[in-house]
C-alpha cells in the first residue's frame, strides 16, 4: 500500500501530541522547582528558610496564601511557624493536633490533599480564618517528609474571591514538598548542632 503524504500524515496523533505538551510543562516545572530549591537551601535560619519558602509556594502554586506548619517534637503537634498572605500576625499562634483540619488529616496519613471547596468540608478548620479575617475557599496541602517521617505541612490557601485550586497545583505542591523538608530538616539539625 502507498504511504499518504501531506500534513494529515505528520500530524500526530492526539495522545502523543498530549504527552508532548506535558512534558514540556513537567520540564519546566522541574526548572523552576530546582531554582526554587536552590534559594531555600540557601536560607540558614528557620524564619528567613520558611519566609523564603511560603512565598515561593504562593508563587509557584498561585496561591492568595501560604503556610509552613511544622512538628513539635514535644507534644507531636503542628504550629503555625509563619505564614505568608492576608492578617498573618492573627494565626502565627495557632496549633494543631495530627488528625484536626485539613492539616491535621494530611499529617495523620502523610497523603496531599486538595479541598477545592471547604464550605462544607468535615476537616476544615476555621480557627485560622476567625482568627485572620481571611475567608478561605480552597487549599491545597502536602505533607514534608524526611526518612519516612513527618516534619511538617505545606499549605496553599485561596480565598473565597478567587478560583479553586485544581489538580496541577497540588501537583506542583507535591513537586515542590521534598525540598523544602530538605531544607527545613538541614537547619533544624544544623541548629541542634550548635
Amino acid at each position: 500500500p502507498r504511504r499518504r503524504r501531506g500534513k494529515a500524515a505528520r500530524r500526530q496523533p492526539p495522545l502523543v501530541r498530549s504527552q508532548s505538551r506535558l512534558l514540556a510543562v513537567d520540564a519546566a516545572n522541574i526548572d523552576v522547582i530546582n531554582r526554587i530549591s536552590q534559594t531555600i537551601a540557601t536560607q540558614f535560619t528557620m524564619p528567613e528558610l520558611v519566609q523564603m519558602a511560603i512565598a515561593k509556594t504562593r508563587e509557584f502554586c498561585e496561591a492568595d496564601g501560604a503556610s509552613l506548619l511544622l512538628v513539635d517534637p514535644s507534644t507531636g503537634d503542628l504550629r503555625f511557624d509563619h505564614v505568608e498572605g492576608g492578617a498573618s500576625d492573627q494565626i502565627q499562634q495557632i496549633r494543631l493536633p495530627r488528625g484536626r483540619g485539613i492539616a491535621g488529616k494530611v499529617a495523620q496519613s502523610a497523603r496531599p490533599m486538595l479541598v477545592q471547596n471547604v464550605e462544607h468540608h468535615p476537616d476544615f478548620d476555621r480557627s485560622a480564618d476567625e482568627a485572620s479575617g481571611f475567608r478561605t475557599k480552597s487549599v491545597i496541602a502536602a505533607p514534608l517528609m524526611v526518612g519516612g517521617s513527618l516534619i511538617g505541612v505545606l499549605m496553599g490557601v485561596r480565598s473565597i474571591d478567587s478560583p479553586s485550586f485544581v489538580s496541577h497545583q497540588i501537583d506542583r505542591l507535591v513537586q515542590l514538598a521534598p525540598h523544602v523538608a530538605v531544607a527545613v530538616h538541614n537547619v533544624q539539625m544544623t541548629s541542634a548542632l550548635r
